[in-house]
């Protein structure tokens, strides 16, 4: 009865009733069917966060160590602009800065690619660790932070990513030095490795990396159908990897969309900083000139086939000229050529030979530029990508540093040449040195980081004493000849920079095999130094022995507790006690639990007659013994032998023969023991 009373009732429902509960019932429908792929994707997402897939990629980590909270570079941070399947990813140096940042303290990020890195050398010889130097010691009031972000491969894309989580670590300045790898570094229009056809496309790969689901799908597209550029890649260089597109011509398409590009990452970058209230330093970009031919050449496209012909005569012509040193016939000859096609880069680089040897040396610069910009592997940014950097930094208000006009009046004939680059566009130390001077110059004048006048400009020190402060050793200029053998024996260079082992003496040979371990496993560094710094102790070479020490307690992001000991273990044989009381005093400062070091440090302080001092430190060292902490270097009964001769001294005839009656237990027939026993009952 209820049933039909309430089929009765609904079937005299006014028909717009039903057709709105209908239509209610549809809205809700689409809605949950629009929704429903949403909440999945956020479901999985969840699901991932918690189960926290993949690998951290984050570009700064937060670490303790010893008690004290850092941050560090992610050294992985790269890989997320690489397939998961990548065997050639480059690393990020493992910078270290502070978690609580004072206000005393300066904070610098220098980005960029390998330039900024420091190939080939390790660390001590970049621009960064450089330019800290010179801070350190023209601002010693203050705290230094310069935090090398340099990575080899990567580009603006790259650079332009990173500044998005810098600007959260309360920057003071960031240095940027890039353009080389637009072309090639990851994400570029002409690297193997690439993410979509616009920058917009770019930008949301970039954007999407901070989703778990997204990297899920990318690992998954890695393994099966992205194109792997590791591929059959073991021996090849990481430069030939990333080169896809080996014949970019100048003024193409592909060009200027890599100029277009590079101008807005570049701007993007700045503005970001500006943003988070940090000022921004750019440099433009130097490379090698006359010193390097270029990589590749090709005709103009609207160059017929006869007018290569003719083209190709008129050159063998003038290089046959030019090497019989007929220069000005040859420069004719060259000239008839480049009326039929000026675009073949190595036409502009015989020309500026040419005229370099004819002593016309402003054009023979303009030539070698030509042929560097006309090179159509570009691995080397053409003038106009310098250009871009001076436009940028004028429209964004910000300072810049011409280093090209540096670069040139530093070398021989306003050329850069070999004298300052290694190969094709990394500098030599000399040229990394360079770059350190004159950017602590340009922050000075352009109060980027405090004002010109509070600068003690009384404490700069000349060349040779900040090249001895680097720490730049004979090892680090092992490593990067090896380096530089390595890369120049592969695609594209054709004059390969040997190393002849035949000529390097037995020492030479020891730092070669150390280069050559670091080279295949950076991550050795700290224990490969550790055992070359050994190894010119053992043969007593003090002065090698102390560089190598040296270079390890500047470079290691933490103190490096036992390069501190051996220095002043050196120190105490050369009979420098300030120097040695200095090293073991700070070692105890990084470990103080060392028995050894208390033990050092107070037979230190006996040879200077400091006997209450010596006292403590080795009550304090047998003490630790007693702890379970053992001496390494040094024997219990040394100890307790200087202990009671302090006693002596100190006229505490008990504890002195206290102390000396335990060497005799365990060492009846110690002869010192019994002499040192002889004149306590003496007394």
């Amino acid at each position: 009865m209820t049933r039909q009373i309430i089929k009765h009732q609904i079937s005299d429902c006014p028909e717009s009733v039903k057709k709105q509960k209908m239509r209610l019932k549809n809205i809700t429908f689409n809605v949950i069917a629009v929704l429903l792929p949403f909440i999945i994707l956020a479901v999985i997402e969840l699901a991932l966060r918690i189960f926290d897939y993949g690998v951290d990629l984050s570009l700064v980590q937060r670490e303790n160590v010893l008690g004290q909270n850092i941050y560090v570079l992610n050294i992985d941070a790269p890989r997320r602009f690489f397939p998961k399947n990548s065997t050639h990813v480059p690393k990020l140096l493992p910078e270290y800065f502070s978690v609580d940042k004072s206000q005393n303290t300066y904070r610098i990020f220098c980005l960029g690619g390998s330039t900024t890195a420091g190939f080939p050398y390790s660390l001590n010889a970049s621009f960064p660790y450089l330019l800290n130097d010179r801070l350190t010691t023209l601002l010693p009031s203050k705290r230094i932070e310069v935090i090398n972000v340099g990575v080899t491969a990567l580009n603006s894309f790259s650079v332009m990513d990173f500044v998005d989580e810098l600007v959260l670590y309360d920057p003071d300045l960031f240095i940027i030095y890039m353009g080389h790898n637009e072309f090639y570094g990851a994400l570029g229009v002409g690297s193997s490795v690439q993410w979509g056809g616009s920058r917009t496309a770019i930008q949301l790969y970039l954007y999407l990396q901070d989703f778990k689901l997204f990297i899920l799908l990318k690992d998954l597209i890695g393994k099966l159908a992205f194109r792997n550029p590791a591929q059959n890649s073991c021996n090849r260089s990481l430069m030939q990897i990333m080169a896809e597109k080996k014949q970019i011509a100048y003024d193409s398409k592909v060009y200027r969309t890599a100029k277009s590009y590079f101008r807005s990452n570049l701007k993007s970058i700045i503005e970001k900083a500006q943003k988070a209230g940090a000022k921004v330093l750019v440099s433009n970009l130097v490379s090698n000139e006359n010193g390097m031919e270029p990589f590749t050449w090709s005709f103009h496209e609207r160059t017929s086939e006869m007018d290569q012909n003719r083209w190709r005569q008129l050159y063998e012509n003038g290089f046959s000229l030019e090497t019989k040193k007929a220069y000005s016939k040859a420069i004719t000859c060259y000239r008839e050529a480049e009326k039929i096609d000026a675009f073949p880069a190595i036409l502009q680089f015989r020309i500026g030979k040419c005229l370099e040897d004819m002593g016309e040396y402003p054009e023979a610069r303009k030539a070698y530029i030509c042929a560097r910009d006309y090179d159509m592997l570009r691995f080397r940014a053409s003038s106009e990508f310098n250009q871009i950097i001076r436009d940028v930094s004028q429209e964004c208000n910000t300072a810049f540093i011409n280093m090209d006009s540096v670069f040139a009046g530093h070398s021989e004939h306003g050329i850069i040449g070999n004298g300052l680059i290694s190969e094709h566009l990394h500098p030599n130390f000399k040229g990394y040195f360079l770059m350190a001077k004159h950017m602590t110059q340009a922050i000075a004048d352009h109060n980027l980081i405090e004002p010109v006048g509070t600068w003690r400009w009384d404490l700069n020190k000349d060349d040779a004493e900040y090249i001895e402060l680097s720490a730049v050793t004979e090892f680090d200029e092992m490593l990067a000849r090896y380096s530089l053998s390595i890369l120049t024996n592969g695609w594209p260079f054709r004059k390969p920079l040997t190393l002849d082992i035949s000529k390097l003496s037995n020492d030479e040979r020891i730092i070669l095999e150390t280069a050559r371990r670091i080279h295949r496993n950076p991550e050795t560094w700290r224990i490969a130094r550790h055992q070359l710094a050994e190894y010119f102790l053992n043969r007593k070479d003090y002065h090698r022995a102390k560089a190598e020490y040296g270079a390890i307690c500047k470079l290691i992001p933490l103190p490096d507790y036992l390069a501190f000991v051996k220095l002043g273990d050196i120190a105490l044989i050369e009979e420098d006690f300030d120097q040695a009381q200095k090293c073991y005093t700070t070692s105890l400062q990084i470990n103080s639990l060392s028995a050894d070091v208390q033990a050092k440090l107070g037979i230190l302080y006996l040879i200077q007659n400091n006997y209450e001092r010596s006292r403590s430190l080795l009550e304090q060292s047998l003490c630790l013994v007693q702890q379970g902490i053992k001496f390494a270097n040094i024997s219990e009964l040394e100890a307790r032998y200087f202990l009671s001769f302090c006693c002596l001294k100190l006229g505490d005839l008990s504890a002195a023969r206290n102390q000396i009656e335990k060497v005799l237990k365990k060492q009846p027939n110690h002869s010192k023991a019994l002499s040192l026993l002889s004149e306590i009952n003496l007394n």
